[in-house]
C-alpha cells in the first residue's frame, strides 16, 4: 500500500495564505512530496442579529433588513449603550458605547465594518430625550374678589418640555382653593 504524511483534513488558517506539503510513498518506495496553497479571504460578512439598547426598546423591533429606528428615553437619562451582535466574530462594531445624549433627538449611526475592512452595514437609531422642565411661572399677582374663580396662567421653561404635569395645591383652603384644572 502507498502511504502518505503530511495530509491534514483541518488546517488552521489565519488571513491570507499557508502553503502545505503532502509527502506519497509508493508501494515500490517512490516519494513524491506535493505542496498546495490554502488560501483564506477576509469575511465580507458585516451582518447582525440583533440592536439591544442599554435602555428603552427600539421602534420598530429589531430586524436584519430594517436600518432605521427610533426610540425615546426619559429625561433623567443621559447616556445610552447599544449591545450589537454580529453574525461573524471578526467583525467591528463603532458607534454603539457611552454616547451622551441631548435634550431631544439624537442621531445615532452604528457601523459594522466585516472583517475585509471594506465592507459595511450601517443602521441608524433616532434617540429622543424626554426635555426635562427647568421651571414653571404663574401670574405675578392674582387679585380674585371673594367667591369669583380666576384661571391660573401657567408657562413652563423651556415651553417645550414633555413633563407639564402640575399638580395645584393650596396650603389654606379656608382661603384658597384650586382644581386639578387651576381653577
Amino acid at each position: 500500500d502507498a502511504t502518505q504524511t503530511g495530509l491534514n483534513t483541518n488546517y488552521s488558517v489565519s488571513l491570507g495564505s499557508i502553503t502545505k506539503y503532502v509527502t506519497i510513498t509508493s508501494q515500490s518506495g517512490k516519494v513524491n512530496t506535493y505542496s498546495f496553497k490554502v488560501i483564506r479571504n477576509a469575511s465580507t460578512n458585516a451582518n447582525i442579529t440583533n440592536i439591544v439598547p442599554s435602555t428603552g426598546t427600539l421602534d420598530p423591533k429589531f430586524d436584519i433588513n430594517t436600518k432605521q429606528y427610533n426610540m425615546a428615553v426619559e429625561g433623567s437619562i443621559s447616556s445610552i449603550n447599544f449591545n450589537v451582535t454580529t453574525e461573524d466574530a471578526n467583525a467591528t462594531v463603532t458607534g454603539n458605547s457611552n454616547l451622551t445624549l441631548s435634550e431631544g433627538n439624537n442621531n445615532i449611526e452604528i457601523v459594522i465594518t466585516a472583517e475585509d475592512g471594506v465592507t459595511k452595514n450601517k443602521y441608524n437609531i433616532v434617540v429622543y430625550r424626554k426635555i426635562n422642565i427647568k421651571g414653571i411661572t404663574i401670574d405675578d399677582v392674582i387679585d380674585v374678589p371673594i367667591g369669583e374663580q380666576y384661571p391660573l396662567v401657567v408657562s413652563y421653561i423651556p415651553e417645550n418640555t414633555d413633563y407639564k404635569s402640575v399638580t395645584y395645591k393650596s396650603s389654606d383652603t379656608s382661603i384658597f382653593t384650586i382644581d386639578t384644572t387651576g381653577n
